[in-house]
């Protein structure tokens, strides 16, 4: 009950299919749809959205911050390891009564996408990728995405790239608007698919 009543708070009335695409990813079917957001860097754009914020409940994060996050399955903890020993990523959270509630990744290097497909696509040398933000169900509503969103496209931009992508499932409300306020434009949609042990991924532009 607990995980619906999580998923209903952040998919709405759209948990139902997501609750049926979980159990069908189950039986090895999946289909999902991912919306590929991008957003030029400005400097100006950035400092004046960086005002509306105060930064000092946020940090950096190390492979010790996540010891403690008993909702963190070995998984994780093992993609998490990898991604901080490469020098490729970078990652923010927020603390809150010595418990991570939040955090948020950035990718320098690859163009990753959920759910088991695997495409090690490097990003451009001007291009950096805002990836797998969670926050903890208790701390939800808070506005902790849209300000650390704003800590990363600095981030970004410090790096000297020029370019953001940032990819979300389609359906996820929340993480959709976040996006569409920090100037992101739509420009593409993926498909990906999955039947037993086949996979596709099918590229849709999408209209300005």
């Amino acid at each position: 009950m607990k995980k619906l009543k999580e998923r209903y708070e952040q998919y709405g009335l759209g948990f139902i299919p997501r609750t049926l695409k979980s159990i069908l990813r189950r039986f090895g079917f999946l289909r999902e749809t991912l919306l590929y957001f991008e957003k030029d860097l400005n400097s100006k754009d950035i400092e004046k959205r960086l005002s509306k914020y105060n930064y000092s409940d946020v940090r950096l994060l190390s492979l010790k911050d996540f010891d403690n996050c008993d909702y963190l399955d070995d998984n994780k903890k093992v993609l998490y390891k990898k991604r901080l020993e490469s020098g490729d990523y970078t990652v923010f959270g927020i603390f809150k009564d010595q418990q991570l509630v939040y955090y948020s990744w950035i990718s320098f290097k690859y163009l990753g996408l959920p759910f088991g497909f695997s495409t090690d696509v490097p990003l451009s040398k001007d291009e950096a990728l805002l990836e797998d933000s969670f926050c903890h169900p208790n701390y939800r509503g808070n506005g902790y995405h849209a300000k650390v969103n704003v800590l990363r496209l600095k981030t970004i931009l410090q790096k000297g790239k020029k370019k953001v992508i940032a990819i979300v499932l389609k359906g996820n409300t929340p993480a959709i608007k976040v996006q569409q306020k920090s100037g992101f434009k739509l420009k593409k949609k993926f498909i990906l698919i999955k039947i037993g042990s086949k996979t596709n991924i099918k590229k849709v532009s999408v209209n300005d």
